[in-house]
């Protein structure tokens, strides 16, 4: 077992101390156990408020011991200054020397390592006071003032601390948080201040301009800075000395102006004004003067800054001073022609930096008239007919037929419209910049020529161009006196193609899943090429109609195919693959021209005979029943089933559902029973494609004799002639619907081409 005990046997310090003041203190840590201590530790000086250490206590000093080797009824001795802080409560109190504070030494005894010394604490006898000061009486707001003060300390011992002096400005003569802080001292060169000694502190403090005017005080508070009451003082109550001072501010006012009485818009003039101040101080701020556009003699926020002017160099401006200043200003070209006024307006800006006595005469209205050009476009030149897509050279003539220059420069533009009339709904087709063209004098004119390009976006039919002066993209640039006026507008007819789809091949089934290949062929039907890149594009369909419910299959982008010219047709090719996510059935498949995701990019005479539909009956793989090059005898289920026997006799036979017998080959023969007409269809389609027949329906291939029936006995049997009535080839059976009549089974219902 570990056996050391350390404990501190004895101290010395007083028994009276000053706050604020350093003592002498020691301490001495004996080791009463019967075994040597082995770790190095450090010791403690607490301030307590009784003889008990807790974490309440005030720390002052914890100095760290060589003595690692503290034999059995060995000790220590440690003498240290310490500074009583003071913040510490009057009043009496502990000193607790704390062994081992970290408790880095096991010991048989943790608790006995304190030792409590008492000690009664006492205010030190300093009193701080301000006996003189220096200040004007009178002062504006912004200005910067020299103060003194003079701080004495009546006590009968010394003050140790550093403190900071501190000035406010108050509505009395007393202290309190309603009182505006104006500056601080520190007073650190001037401490310790013996008994009966002084210092005097001389300082510019600021007067700012949110600060109210008239009678006040300016209060020289000692021991009273930012970070509070540092100096403990027998008397807080008379460190506040009150300096009456009277604050006072300048009155601005515009006396006289000189600017022309006219002006063109965009000219630049030269303006002078002459501001006075009329208060009985100094303006001591520095602000700015501005000159406004306004409607009327009094200055509002609807008025239009034109400049403004920074008046550091003329301040500070004594009581009866005043500047004059000459600036060069631009007559922005946005405004309005005709009379307004010029408003000079001393301290505006935006902050107002200037108080003053009355902001209500600050303003001087110098009346002035403006004046300004007119454009207007007096000739166009354009064909009267132009294909959408086409590119085509246009002229226009701008003439400024008002009695000053043009001086800014500005975009004209060309939109399409459909009317004389320019509104926000009209498209634009171009800008020009007439930077070459400016300035333009009173009469003079220019003309412009520019190629455009016809959206291909527009529809077909009777529009104008309107040839716009002054009406870019960027805006009105040019003011004028006549705004309503720039308008030319030319008549133009716009053709365009008409895109059809003529043709359309895909099977007549598929599988969900399955990739398929579809072609289409699109036709320009109409006199003027299709000069746009567009996409084609392929959808699935519960009927024949393009909406917005319908599944995209494939885009194809037609670049290669275009321009289109009047007559021309292209077709297409692609591999498409049906969703699984799609439910079985008869739908449609569109294949949509100029339709794909990105919009109608050509514009045609008729935008709704872009679609071609095509029938398509989609099943699931387990909806789908495939023979072999064998006979084979495959029978459907209750559900709709596709049912392709292939080669040889094979014997089919449906379910409940409507079932689709599909034949491949003149080779494949066989009978079909169970087939119900009119529900049920023979599907001939890749037997005719193979057969190079895929021209004809059923009509045409009864017709031509491609296509035959026969009887025997309640049966039906369906006959293939190679070559039809042209030929003299034989009809070839192909297949026997059992207990069918002729009568029945030879309608364009129960086959599918």
């Amino acid at each position: 077992m570990n056996e050391i005990d350390l404990i501190v046997s004895s101290v010395t310090a007083p028994l009276y101390v000053t706050l604020g003041e350093i003592i002498p203190i020691s301490w001495t840590v004996t080791n009463q156990g019967t075994v040597s201590t082995s770790s190095s530790w450090y010791d403690a000086i607490y301030i307590s408020a009784d003889q008990f250490f807790d974490y309440s206590d005030i720390q002052l000093t914890s100095p760290n011991t060589e003595n690692t080797l503290l034999a059995p009824g060995g000790s220590y001795t440690v003498t240290q200054d310490i500074y009583i802080p003071s913040y510490v409560a009057k009043g009496g109190g502990y000193l607790l020397f704390f062994a081992d504070r970290g408790n880095n030494e096991s010991e048989t005894d943790e608790t006995n390592n304190v030792f409590a010394q008492a000690i009664t604490f006492t205010t030190p006898d300093v009193d701080l006071v301000v006996t003189a000061v220096n200040a004007p009486t009178i002062a504006a707001l912004s200005e910067r003032i020299s103060v003194s003060w003079t701080v004495k300390n009546l006590g009968t011992v010394s003050a140790l601390d550093d403190w900071s002096d501190a000035v406010y400005i108050s509505d009395d003569q007393f202290l309190d948080s309603s009182d505006k802080y104006l500056s601080d001292a520190w007073t650190g060169e001037n401490t310790p201040l013996e008994a009966g000694l002084s210092y005097t502190i001389t300082w510019k403090i600021y007067i700012s301009s949110y600060h109210e005017t008239g009678d006040r005080y300016l209060l020289f508070v000692a021991d009273s800075g930012y970070y509070g009451n540092n100096q403990l003082e027998t008397d807080e109550t008379n460190n506040v000395f009150a300096q009456a001072i009277t604050i006072n501010v300048p009155d601005l006012v515009v006396t006289a102006t000189n600017a022309p009485t006219t002006a063109a818009l965009g000219e630049t003039i030269s303006v002078s004004w002459t501001v006075k101040n009329q208060g009985i101080i100094s303006a001591f701020a520095d602000w700015y003067d501005y000159i406004y556009i306004s409607d009327d003699q009094f200055f509002d926020s609807s008025d239009t800054a034109i400049a403004s002017r920074y008046t550091k160099e003329n301040t500070p401006l004594a009581s009866g001073d005043s500047y004059t200043a000459t600036q060069d200003i631009s007559i922005p070209n946005f405004l309005a022609a005709g009379d307004v006024y010029l408003l000079f307006v001393a301290d505006t800006g935006y902050y107002n930096n200037q108080v003053e006595t009355d902001e209500t005469n600050n303003v001087f209205a110098q009346a002035i008239t403006l004046t300004a050009e007119d454009l207007v476009v007096t000739a166009a030149n354009a064909p009267t007919t132009a294909a959408l897509g086409e590119t085509i050279s246009v002229s226009w003539t701008v003439k400024n037929q008002g009695i000053v220059s043009a001086s800014s420069d500005w975009y004209d533009a060309v939109y399409i419209s459909d009317d004389q009339l320019f509104d926000s709904s009209d498209t634009r087709l171009t800008d020009r910049y007439t930077g070459e063209n400016t300035p333009l004098a009173s009469g003079d004119s220019y003309t412009a020529t520019q190629d455009i390009s016809i959206p291909n976006f527009l529809a077909a039919g009777d529009f104008y161009l309107l040839f716009v002066a002054d009406g870019g993209n960027y805006g009105n640039n040019q003011g004028e006196t006549d705004e309503t006026n720039n308008v030319f507008a030319q008549a133009i007819t716009l053709t365009a193609p008409d895109l059809v789809v003529t043709e359309a091949n895909a099977p007549t089934t598929a599988a969900l899943g399955e990739t398929i290949s579809v072609s289409w062929t699109v036709k320009n039907q109409d006199i003027v090429s299709a000069s746009g890149d567009w996409y084609d594009t392929v959808y699935i369909s519960d009927d024949q109609f393009f909406d917005s419910s319908d599944t995209r299959l494939t885009d194809r982008y037609t670049g290669e195919n275009t321009p289109l010219v009047s007559g021309d047709s292209y077709t297409a090719t692609q591999d498409i693959s049906i969703p699984d996510f799609l439910a079985a059935g008869d739908v449609y498949l569109l294949f949509v021209a100029d339709g794909g995701e990105y919009g109608n990019n050509q514009g045609e005479t008729n935008e709704d005979n872009n679609v071609g539909a095509l029938a398509i009956s989609v099943y699931a793989q387990d909806q789908i029943f495939n023979g072999t090059s064998g006979h084979d005898t495959l029978t459907g289920d209750d559900r709709n089933n596709l049912i392709i026997g292939l080669q040889g006799a094979d014997i089919l036979t449906g379910g409940a559902g409507s079932d689709r017998f599909v034949y491949t080959s003149i080779c494949d023969g066989g009978d079909i029973t169970d087939f119900v007409a009119g529900t049920d269809k023979i599907d001939l389609s890749q037997l005719f494609q193979t057969l190079s027949l895929d021209s004809l329906d059923y009509e045409s291939a009864t017709t031509q004799g491609y296509l035959s029936f026969g009887t025997v006995l309640n049966n039906t049997t369906v006959m293939i002639d190679l070559d039809g009535t042209a030929g003299c080839v034989y009809p070839t059976p192909l297949l026997t619907v059992i207990d069918v009549s002729q009568s029945t089974l030879a309608q364009s219902d129960n086959f599918v081409f």
